[in-house]
C-alpha cells in the first residue's frame, strides 16, 4: 500500500463507496424478493445471501461518518449537528415507510409497537420494528449516538479510538455470548443485550479504514485484487460457522477496504459509472420501501384474481421491477427534497451574539445616508458568494468598521 498526501476529498470522489452501497441494498432487495416469493410458490431462484448486505452497510457506515465529519472534530456543538444531521438523512423516510405499513398493512399494530418502532427502541423476539428493515436502523441510530459523543474529541484518531473502545466494551460486558454451537448469538433478552450484539463491532472496521483513506493509503490494483478474492474465501469459508462479525463482517471489511482504498476508486464520469453513483443514491429509498412494493404487487395479483403458481420468474421478476421504480420515486419525489430541506435548515448560519451587537449599533447610523463606493463594490462581492459563513466573514471585515455601509448590512442581513 502506497501513503500518499491526502487529495482534495468531496462526495464524488467516492464513487466505490455509493457502488457498495448499491451492492448492499441490491444484495438484501434480492433475498426478501426470493423470501416473498416463495412463501406463495415453489421456487428455485438462485441465492445471493441478502443479510450480507447489511453487513456491508455497516462497514459504510462506519466509513462514512469519519469521512464526511472532518470538520465536527471538537468544535462546539458538533455532537447536536452530527445527530441532526443523521436523523434528517434517516428519519424522514423510514417514519414514512412505517406510516404507510401501519395505514395499508398493519392497521391493527398496538400504539406500543408503533412508537418502538418510529423510536428505534431496541427490541427483544416479540417486539421487532413493524417494518422489519428497522432493526438494522436501530443499530444504527445507536453507533450514531457513540459517535456524535466522541466527536467532543479534537482528533480523528481520538474520535475514533474513543468510539471503538466504548463499542467493544459494551459489547463484551452486556452482549450474548458466541459459541462454535450457537455463532450468530442466542435472541436478545433485553435492549441492552440486544444493542450490544456484537455486530456493532463492523462499525469500527468501517472507522478504521477510513483513519486510512483520511491518511492518504492506498493500494494498487494488485493489492485491491487481493483483498477482494481473499473476501470472498473467507467468506465461503466462515459463513455461518464463526461469528458474523469475523466472518461476514471481515469480509465486508476486506471488499470495502480494496474498493475505497483502491488508487483507480475515482474514475471518470462515464454513464455507468454515473448509473453506478445514482443506484447508490437510491440505496436507502430501495431499503425502505422494497417490503412495501412486495405486498403491494401480492395486493394486485390478488386483485387480479391471478395465481402465481406456475409463473414464479415473472412473479419474481415483477416484484423486483416494481421495487425499483418504487425506489426511484421515492428518492425524487420525497427523499432527496426532503433531506436537502433538512439540511438547509441544519446548516443555516447563525450570526454569533457578538455580531450581531456591532450590527445593532451600527444599524441606526446608515440611516439617511447613501452607501460609499467601496460598499457597493463590497456589496456586489457579498452578494456573489453562497456560503453563509464566508459572507459574514467578508461583511464584517470589509462593512462594519464603515457606519455608511448601509447596503452591505442589508445584503449581509438578506433583506
Amino acid at each position: 500500500m502506497e501513503i500518499s498526501p491526502p487529495a482534495r476529498l468531496d462526495s464524488s470522489s467516492l464513487v466505490s463507496i455509493q457502488a457498495l452501497r448499491a451492492i448492499a441494498a441490491l444484495l438484501v432487495f434480492w433475498g426478501h424478493a426470493i423470501n416473498a416469493v416463495t412463501l406463495e410458490v415453489p421456487a428455485d431462484f438462485p441465492h445471493l445471501y441478502g443479510p450480507f448486505g447489511v453487513d456491508i452497510f455497516f462497514v459504510i457506515s462506519g466509513f462514512v461518518m469519519v469521512y464526511s465529519s472532518e470538520g465536527l472534530f471538537g468544535q462546539p456543538g458538533a455532537p447536536i449537528k452530527f445527530f441532526a444531521r443523521r436523523i434528517a438523512r434517516i428519519v424522514p423516510l423510514y417514519w414514512a415507510a412505517t406510516a404507510i405499513l401501519v395505514w395499508f398493512v398493519v392497521p391493527y399494530a398496538s400504539t406500543k409497537a408503533v412508537l418502538g418502532s418510529l423510536f428505534f427502541a431496541p427490541h427483544i423476539p416479540s417486539e421487532a420494528p413493524l417494518l422489519f428493515v428497522g432493526w438494522t436502523l436501530i443499530f444504527e441510530m445507536f453507533f450514531y449516538a457513540v459517535f456524535a459523543i466522541a466527536l467532543l474529541a479534537k482528533r480523528r484518531f481520538a474520535v475514533v479510538a474513543g468510539a471503538s473502545v466504548f463499542l467493544i466494551s459494551f459489547s463484551v460486558v452486556f452482549g450474548p455470548a458466541l459459541s462454535a454451537d450457537n455463532p450468530w448469538g442466542p435472541p436478545a433478552a433485553s435492549s441492552i443485550a440486544y444493542l450490544a450484539d456484537p455486530v456493532i463491532i463492523e462499525f469500527i472496521f468501517g472507522m478504521m479504514i477510513a483513519l486510512v483513506y483520511r491518511a492518504g493509503g492506498r493500494l494498487s490494483i494488485w493489492a485491491t485484487m487481493s483483498l477482494l478474492i481473499a473476501a470472498f474465501i473467507w467468506f465461503a469459508a466462515t459463513v455461518p460457522s464463526v461469528p458474523r462479525p469475523y466472518s461476514a463482517g471481515i469480509a465486508a471489511a476486506l471488499i470495502v477496504a480494496g474498493l475505497s482504498l483502491s488508487s483507480i476508486s475515482n474514475p471518470k464520469g462515464s454513464p455507468l459509472i454515473r448509473g453506478v453513483v445514482f443506484l447508490g443514491d437510491i440505496s436507502y429509498a430501495l431499503y425502505c420501501t422494497h417490503l412495501l412494493s412486495f405486498s403491494f404487487v401480492a395486493w394486485i395479483v390478488a386483485k387480479l384474481a391471478i395465481s402465481p403458481v406456475g409463473h414464479a420468474w415473472a412473479y419474481f421478476g415483477a416484484m423486483l421491477a416494481t421495487g425499483l421504480v418504487i425506489a426511484v420515486g421515492t428518492y425524487l419525489m420525497f427523499e432527496k427534497p426532503t433531506t436537502n430541506f433538512l439540511k438547509r435548515l441544519i446548516e443555516r448560519p447563525r450570526l454569533p451574539a457578538s455580531s450581531a451587537i456591532a450590527i445593532g449599533s451600527a444599524v441606526p447610523q446608515t440611516l439617511g445616508k447613501g452607501p460609499a463606493p467601496g460598499c457597493r463594490r463590497d456589496s456586489a462581492k457579498v452578494r456573489s458568494i453562497k456560503s453563509g459563513r464566508e459572507r459574514l466573514s467578508l461583511a464584517l471585515g470589509a462593512g462594519l468598521n464603515q457606519p455608511e455601509c448601509g447596503e452591505l448590512l442589508s445584503t449581509l442581513l438578506g433583506r
